[in-house]
């Protein structure tokens, strides 16, 4: 779904680049979402953090995308982490860029927000 330039685009286009990923997690949990409801016909009374072994046997299709839908807002969440490795760090590295910050403190506040988050 991606069309990959190899022509350098700058902070701007690495900036476009860290966040598409994270940002697939949206749709992903939006649908899962859609099939929560449809398969627990609208009722909320399934949709938890915590998956309760009484409710795999009343509703089963319902608690799996219950889950789903949680597990791609917890990885969303996870990857807009300003660590370096995440797409939060690099978002982070070229919104600084952008601002035209100098490369080397933007080295520096990546590397001290990665060991920041991951404590």
């Amino acid at each position: 779904f991606a069309k990959i330039d190899l022509h350098d685009k700058g902070p701007k286009g690495d900036l476009l680049i860290a966040i598409a990923g994270p940002f697939t997690h949206i749709p992903q949990a939006a649908a899962w979402f859609g099939l929560f409801l449809w398969a627990s016909k609208g009722d909320m009374w399934y949709y938890s953090y915590a998956v309760y072994l009484n409710q795999l046997e009343e509703n089963f299709p319902a608690v799996l995308f219950c889950s789903c839908t949680n597990l791609n807002i917890c990885l969303f969440c996870f990857h807009m982490l300003p660590a370096y490795p995440l797409g939060g760090g690099h978002a982070l590295g070229a919104i600084m860029l952008m601002r035209k910050v100098d490369k080397a403190r933007v080295a520096t506040v990546v590397a001290k927000s990665r060991s920041l988050t991951m404590y």
